[in-house]
């Protein structure tokens, strides 16, 4: 089996010690890689960026890197300082948002400097932040305006306003948008610190929730991310903007807002929702390879060689579309049901979606496409490509398998071509997806493998693993009694 990833990766490798030593200032930095770090450590807890009476713009909180001055316009809009930080000693930025006088809205802004004159196609821009309120949008760090014409700024590192999780929105050197949301488990929460990063290797722009990847989009034929960098439109700090008008004021704090051009996190662009091909048969199947729920609302095949169907082949099916299967269909209104993008479709694209709902698929299931693949036509590795958009979510390049069904093989459910106690291990732990006839067939076939042609080959049981299975399966199901 051959798995093709939008590209070369590697598996993800935190590098969350040396990230927060380097906002601390603890690591030493390459000359030129760091490019602004503020960690608002050259004020008064209580005191306002620009006090009363001082002139407008005057005041503020200089970086440790360039001396880049983060403005506070006067005492009714700029920030001021609060030791509550995230480390629980030091100074952190406060903004406030309807608070009465003397903050009723307040952010931080740069308008020279370091920050307006580099460019790089790698860089981590990063914070650490905690909102006392997450409704709406709240923008952390963003641009004044567009390079572009947009009604949208040049960047934001934002809490979105759809499903509270966090974003990296950012115009390209090609003019495109490039999207990321996502969020830590149990979703963004108020009074909570986190530490958010967008990160950009040249090739993926990657979000990172305290060193954890939560997203991450390919750049694919917009060019990179590094047109938003080097321009004299401010950067701003608590606050966005959107067509002309300051927006999406933050309510928190804000600490160790960091610019660098070193890329502190590793982006996996490995997915778990693959589309997995048989190259024999042409069938297909989007699979869920992962121990959470995917929820779906749209999703795009492309072929650069031509080979797929939208029609009957050699007497199969073709492609069996999600509209075609009727699956999850709420409605017989327009959007209320999957909808091939009939204008789209060709030999070269196979598009749906699901405008009011979506699908969700099962740890370790799938979901049948038919045969939408002319085998006689599929070229080498990178001729399909696969892109998703998870449910309210921006669209993403994921990984294609090209290979036999590797759990064809009866109890094989963590797909690794062989019946073990890693499948036992999946079984226990998803008692609302897995069930007794399920765990009966995976000891029925202990110890099969699969093999190259996707035929399986089976070895003696191991009757003492299998006993030590079966009683901790008595003992949960004699919990699940009792409890």
């Amino acid at each position: 089996m051959t798995k093709h990833s939008p590209s070369s990766s590697t598996a993800a490798k935190l590098r969350w010690a040396a990230a927060v030593a380097l906002l601390l200032g603890l690591a030493p930095s390459v000359h030129g890689q760091n490019v602004a770090l503020w960690n608002f450590e050259d004020g008064t807890d209580g005191a306002e960026f620009t006090p009363l009476g001082e002139a407008d713009g005057s005041g503020g909180s200089t970086d440790t890197v360039n001396a880049i001055l983060m403005r506070g316009f006067n005492e009714q809009f700029g920030p001021s300082w609060t030791s509550q930080t995230p480390s629980g000693s030091g100074l952190a930025m406060n903004l406030e948002v309807g608070a009465g006088d003397p903050n009723t809205t307040s952010d931080g802004y740069a308008t020279e400097g370091a920050l307006h004159d580099w460019t790089s196609p790698t860089w981590t821009i990063s914070t650490d932040i905690l909102l006392r309120d997450i409704a709406g949008w709240r923008t952390m760090i963003g641009r004044d305006g567009s390079s572009v014409g947009s009604p949208e700024s040049d960047f934001y590192l934002v809490k979105n306003g759809i499903d509270d999780r966090f974003r990296v929105n950012l115009v390209t050197s090609g003019g495109e948008r490039a999207i990321v949301d996502g969020a830590p488990a149990g979703g963004v929460q108020t009074d909570t610190w986190y530490n958010v990063a967008a990160v950009s290797d040249g090739t993926t722009l990657g979000l990172f929730v305290d060193g954890e990847q939560v997203g991450f989009h390919t750049y694919q034929g917009e060019g990179s991310a590094n047109d938003f960098m080097s321009s004299a439109l401010n950067w701003t700090f608590g606050r966005g903007w959107y067509n002309g008008g300051f927006v999406d004021h933050v309510d928190g704090i804000m600490d160790n807002v960091l610019v660098t051009t070193d890329v502190l996190f590793e982006t996996d662009i490995s997915t778990p929702l693959e589309l997995q091909i048989d190259p024999v048969t042409g069938e297909a199947r989007l699979k869920n390879t992962s121990t959470a729920d995917i929820s779906i609302d749209y999703y795009r095949v492309d072929s650069a060689n031509g080979s797929l169907l939208t029609a009957d082949f050699n007497g199969t099916t073709g492609w069996d579309s999600l509209s075609d299967q009727g699956l999850d269909s709420i409605g017989p209104g327009t959007g209320e049901s999957w909808d091939e993008a009939t204008v789209a479709l060709s030999a070269s694209r196979l598009v749906e979606q699901f405008l009011s709902g979506d699908t969700t698929i099962a740890p370790y299931n799938s979901v049948s496409l038919g045969v939408p693949v002319n085998p006689a036509l599929l070229g080498a590795m990178g001729d399909i490509e696969f892109r998703y958009a998870p449910a309210g979510g921006a669209l993403t390049l994921a990984t294609v398998t090209i290979g036999a069904f590797v759990d064809d093989l009866p109890g094989d459910f963590n797909m690794d071509g062989t019946v073990d106690a890693a499948d036992y291990t999946v079984w226990r732990d998803n008692p609302g997806t897995y069930t007794q006839a399920d765990y009966d067939t995976w000891a029925a076939n202990y110890g099969a493998t699969l093999n190259v042609g996707g035929a399986a080959g089976a070895v003696p049981e191991p009757t003492a693993l299998l006993s030590v299975a079966a009683f901790g399966c008595l003992v949960a199901a004699r919990r699940r009694r009792l409890g």
